[in-house]
C-alpha cells in the first residue's frame, strides 16, 4: 500500500509541500512523487513532529532515503489524493491552504516560503 495510506490528510498535504519545497532546495531534484514525499517526512520528523500512521526508523544522509514503519492506517479524507494527484484535479491551492493552516499548530514547521509563494501578485509600478 502507498505511504499515502498511512498518513492523515493534513500530514499528506504537509509532506507533498515540504518535499516539495526540500526537493526545490535540491536544485528541483526529484525523481517522482514517492521520493518528494519521503523528503517531506525526512523535514517533518527532523522538526520533531511524530507521524499518526508510521514511525520513522532512520533518517539517512539523503532524506529520500528515509525508511519508516506502518504503524495505523489513517488516510481518511485523503483516500483519492494519489488518483487526483496523477489524473491532475488535486486541488494544490486547496491543499496547500489546508497546510497553511494545520502548520500554525506546528511553530517548528517552516512555512514562510509557501505564505510567500500564495500571495497574490502585485501589480507593477503605473498600472
Amino acid at each position: 500500500m502507498a505511504l499515502s495510506n498511512w498518513l492523515t490528510r493534513d500530514e499528506w498535504n504537509a509532506v507533498y509541500f515540504q518535499g516539495m519545497h526540500a526537493a526545490e532546495l535540491r536544485n528541483g531534484k526529484c525523481v517522482d512523487l514517492s521520493e518528494q514525499l519521503m523528503l517531506g517526512v525526512a523535514v517533518l520528523h527532523r522538526t520533531g513532529y511524530k507521524f499518526t500512521g508510521i514511525e520513522v526508523l532512520n533518517e539517512p544522509k539523503d532524506p529520500s532515503g528515509v525508511t519508516y514503519r506502518k504503524v495505523r492506517m489513517c488516510c481518511e479524507g485523503n483516500e483519492k489524493c494519489l488518483g487526483e494527484f496523477m489524473d491532475g484535479s488535486l486541488d494544490l491551492v486547496g491543499r496547500a491552504t489546508e497546510f497553511l493552516k494545520w502548520a500554525e499548530g506546528y511553530p517548528n514547521v517552516d512555512v514562510a516560503w509557501l505564505k510567500e509563494l500564495m500571495q497574490p501578485p502585485q501589480p507593477l509600478e503605473g498600472e
